[in-house]
């Protein structure tokens, strides 16, 4: 996925990543983008816009005030909206380990 970063008419980053979760009605899950995943809570925008390329793929605008999350769901090496090409990650993996940290569930202790 490629997205790109307005702050008003300004892009401040884009880049290229993957999509890991997407949650709502989870307040303290916040949004972010590493090189290595991507995590869109949409209760963190205001309103959602989307349209239709030329290629027949979306484009998500996520919009808080004058901030903006542009998503294109492209095959990478394919230059999206603005005719950018999206920086690949350059971050070697291999000797890292993704864990997720889940709290605690009362549930489990009945």
């Amino acid at each position: 996925m490629a997205y790109r970063y307005y702050r008003g008419h300004e892009l401040v980053q884009h880049g290229l990543g993957w999509v890991e979760r997407i949650v709502a009605n989870e307040p303290e899950t916040s949004t972010f983008f590493t090189p290595l995943s991507i995590c869109l809570n949409v209760d963190s925008f205001e309103h959602l816009e989307f349209e239709t390329r030329p290629d027949q793929l979306l484009t998500y605008r996520l919009v808080q005030g004058d901030e903006a999350v542009v998503i294109d769901f492209a095959p990478a090496g394919v230059p999206v909206g603005d005719g950018l090409e999206p920086d690949k990650p350059d971050f070697d993996a291999a000797g890292y380990v993704q864990m997720e940290l889940l709290g605690h569930d009362p549930i489990e202790d009945e």
